[in-house]
């Protein structure tokens, strides 16, 4: 079921590519109900929806992969040049592997044929709430266009060795591939795809790596370049190994507060996950925007502002809001994505110690013990939760956390 948009919410407008007519006539059909929400508009080829397009811009594109003339890839690979603010997802029913993974720069989100009314709906309100969370068009129009989170080269150049190593380890790679955010939140955002057959929400690297099976995670990296090393010496102040390090020890921390309280192996799991993804908008802004962040980097150094403080005056958005933008596009499950968007601040409400909240708590740690100026952790959440107490042990288990990403050699 649907209701009416929040007031203040526009209409959502959408184009439906497809070049069987019945296709598109069963998809008028099914989504009739959501006419209240959304104005959709339907096109039989690429040429047609690019001249719909020029008439009247789109916020989601979802195309048919196995098209005549321009196929769902090339076009949405059009779309995202043209039109790098619209939403664009892959509805097809395609299974060849590696026409699938062609499309992964193209599109933000894969649906598999036949594809139910609610699973379009999912994905289509990910883009809603996607826009009601970053305002600001020129960092939304980047991010929108981005198709990779960049990695450390080191990283990369390890993963490279283990493909090319005749005795190539699934462990290895999950091993490596959980050591970086870039490459973890890449391979989340292939693994949920409906594509791959998945029942349920996958919340980390190593059984995303599991699942894929390592000839599709090599394709992922080898064939299709999604994985890129970028020119990090361009970037004054922002140093892509230092914000890598306390992702990792970060996500190492919020995996030991969860198992010291109690939590589930899954939590934990999760945890681990969401702390290792909640500074990827410190990446996308500083490596994108690398003259404007050395202004973020010199106010914070200063002591003049908190880093989110100094990309809010600078962008109009911080870190938490863009990497949190980015995850939802992309269709991460929504606890990585809410706790990535929340991780400086928690949301006001009944106090719950989830996962959004132990990766609120690993981060201000890991900052405390680095001597980084930070907002600091949200006394009154935990008071209510009766965790004060606590804050003593966690700091503890900060002091154990190994001192570099070179030095966290396994996931436990």
């Amino acid at each position: 079921m649907t209701g009416p948009l929040p007031v203040g919410l526009e209409m959502t407008r959408i184009l439906f590519v497809d070049d069987e007519i019945n296709i598109l006539q069963g998809l008028r059909r099914l989504l009739r109900p959501f006419a209240q929400n959304w104005v959709m508009d339907f096109a039989s080829s690429g040429d047609e929806a690019l001249a719909k397009l020029a008439a009247a811009p789109a916020d989601v594109v979802v195309s048919d992969m196995r098209m005549p003339g321009m196929d769902g890839a090339q076009l949405l690979e059009r779309v995202r040049h043209e039109y790098p603010q619209t939403m664009r997802i892959i509805l097809s029913g395609y299974s060849d592997r590696e026409v699938v993974l062609r499309s992964i720069g193209a599109a933000h989100r894969y649906l598999a044929k036949p594809c139910t009314p609610e699973a379009l709906r999912q994905a289509i309100q990910a883009s809603e709430r996607a826009r009601t969370t970053l305002r600001q068009d020129t960092v939304r129009t980047m991010v929108s266009e981005m198709n990779c989170v960049p990695s450390l080269p080191s990283a990369y150049e390890a993963l490279m060795h283990e493909f090319e190593s005749p005795n190539a380890s699934l462990v290895r790679v999950a091993e490596i591939v959980e050591r970086d955010p870039g490459m973890t939140a890449q391979v989340l955002r292939v693994c949920n795809s409906l594509l791959f057959g998945l029942r349920t929400e996958v919340s980390s690297a190593p059984m995303a790596v599991t699942l894929m099976g390592l000839r599709t995670v090599a394709s992922l990296f080898l064939s299709m370049q999604i994985f890129k090393q970028f020119d990090v010496t361009s970037v004054t102040g922002l140093e892509l190994e230092a914000v890598c390090d306390h992702s990792l020890s970060t996500a190492w921390l919020a995996r030991e507060i969860a198992r010291a309280e109690g939590c589930s192996s899954r939590m934990a799991e999760d945890a681990f996950t969401a702390a290792l993804l909640h500074d990827v908008g410190k990446l996308l802004l500083g490596l994108n925007f690398p003259d404007l962040y050395r202004e973020v980097v010199t106010a914070s150094a200063a002591g003049h502002a908190t880093t989110a403080e100094a990309e809010r005056a600078v962008f109009g958005a911080d870190h938490a809001e863009v990497g949190a933008f980015l995850l939802n596009l992309w269709g991460l499950p929504q606890l990585l994505v809410d706790a990535v968007a929340q991780h400086h601040s928690l949301s006001p409400g009944r106090p719950v110690l989830n996962v959004t909240t132990v990766v609120h708590i690993a981060d201000a740690l890991d900052a405390e013990h680095r001597g980084e100026l930070r907002s600091g952790l949200d006394a009154s959440y935990l008071a209510s939760l009766g965790l004060v107490s606590r804050l003593d042990a966690w700091r503890q288990l900060r002091s154990t956390v190994p001192g570099t990403t070179a030095a966290i050699d396994t996931v436990a």
